[in-house]
């Protein structure tokens, strides 16, 4: 593995892991304080990510003319002094301006890709892209593993308070090795000033769609695999409470599998997979599995399907955003991958946003099964598209 890569791997890792401490707890603890149904879903990941919609984009351009080490930086400090006022917070209204706070700062993830686009070379750009986003899965995984039993400490009821104290440390733990480890990747002969991106309308953000429509393709996939993902996560600690009589400490393990099967999928076979049938057929195999997934939990009702389900899901889902990001970054220019990044990650936002919007009121007035039916029936029109989105060749790849 390249140095850097380690670095920002490592990184990204210990962040990642205090984000996902508060994962089980959070939602559980909204329902101590008698949250409205709409917010019981959409407080923790529908707040954060639409103020992450809003703001990922603008860090991507701002990474573009100034470097993605200060926006790392930046966006860990954020998340530090977000998690901070988690741990106190006493109502619901506290908990969602948290979850606002480290939205706004949440630069990280798109500039971390950015990176991973800098320093690789084409052939080899979904390798380390899916060795990056293990980084994430792994998180995601041991967050939620630590998290959950964090949350009953000393009590009966759930708490945050050392979910948010554990997660705050870390944050400030990922700062410090961003300022004193990561070097930048971003040479200056690269980077494009603000001014001139203001001036010059077809470097904005969006306007890089206009005449890219493999990346409006790629774009629309990854909104419907992240509403569909953002459905089944944020109501999965309450359905598994409801129906299953699960705690805290059980979503964290579920949560765990899930992410563990993602970093299975990202580390050992996003490389081989994408060598062998391309980055378009990488995201193929993960719409397919992450819909299984979806289905086996939907459909089969029986307790002990809930694990094959979340194995197989996770081995699906740990497939989609390697694939999609690499296949977004042939799109790029080297002055446009922090934009480009930036877009890609805010329509991973948008799902999330959209996804929790849906679940919670269709859980509470529908079905239970409800979330997990439409998101599986969400899978067929992300094949469709990445269906129609063309391989990058080999000369393309060098280019990009």
């Amino acid at each position: 593995m390249n140095k850097d890569l380690g670095v920002l791997w490592l990184v990204i890792l210990i962040d990642l892991i205090g984000f996902g401490l508060t994962t089980p707890s959070f939602p559980l603890v909204l329902k101590q304080l008698n949250a409205d149904p709409f917010w019981l879903t959409f407080a923790g990941p529908g707040v954060y990510s639409l103020f992450q919609l809003v703001f990922t984009p603008i860090w991507g351009r701002v990474s573009d003319a100034y470097g993605r080490r200060p926006i790392l930086m930046l966006s860990m400090f954020g998340a530090f002094v977000s998690y901070l006022l988690m741990a106190h917070a006493d109502s619901v209204w506290m908990l969602i301006l948290t979850r606002a706070i480290g939205g706004i700062m949440s630069g990280n993830i798109g500039a971390a890709f950015a990176y991973v686009s800098d320093i690789s070379e084409p052939k080899n750009r979904a390798k380390s892209i899916g060795i990056l986003s293990s980084a994430f899965g792994l998180g995601f995984m041991l967050g939620p593993l630590i998290g959950g039993p964090l949350g009953v400490i000393g009590s009966s009821a759930v708490s945050l308070q050392w979910p948010g104290y554990v997660a705050a440390t870390l944050s400030a733990l990922a700062f410090l090795g961003t300022v004193f480890l990561l070097r930048e990747s971003l040479e200056p002969a690269n980077r494009k000033p603000l001014r001139a991106t203001t001036r010059k309308s077809g470097s904005s953000p969006w306007s890089v769609l206009r005449s890219r429509p493999a990346l409006v393709s790629i774009l629309a996939t990854t909104l419907l695999v992240g509403v569909a993902a953002a459905m089944m996560q944020s109501v999965y600690p309450i359905w598994a409470a409801d129906t299953h009589g699960h705690n805290s400490k059980w979503v964290g393990i579920a949560f765990a599998v899930l992410a563990s099967m993602a970093v299975v999928s990202q580390a050992g076979l996003v490389g081989q997979l994408a060598r062998r049938i391309g980055e378009r057929g990488v995201g193929i195999v993960g719409v397919v599995a992450f819909g299984l997934g979806l289905a086996i939990i939907s459909f089969l009702h029986n307790p002990l399907a809930l694990w094959p389900g979340l194995v197989v899901m996770g081995l699906g889902l740990g497939l989609t955003n390697p694939a999609f990001t690499s296949l977004a970054s042939f799109q790029a220019s080297p002055q446009e991958r922090g934009t480009v990044m930036g877009v890609v990650q805010s329509r991973s936002s948008l799902g999330r946003v959209i996804g929790p919007a849906l679940s919670g009121p269709m859980y509470v007035g529908f079905s239970h099964a409800g979330p997990f039916v439409i998101a599986t029936l969400l899978c067929i029109p992300a094949l469709w598209l990445i269906l129609r989105i063309p391989e990058p060749t080999h000369g393309a790849r060098a280019s990009g």
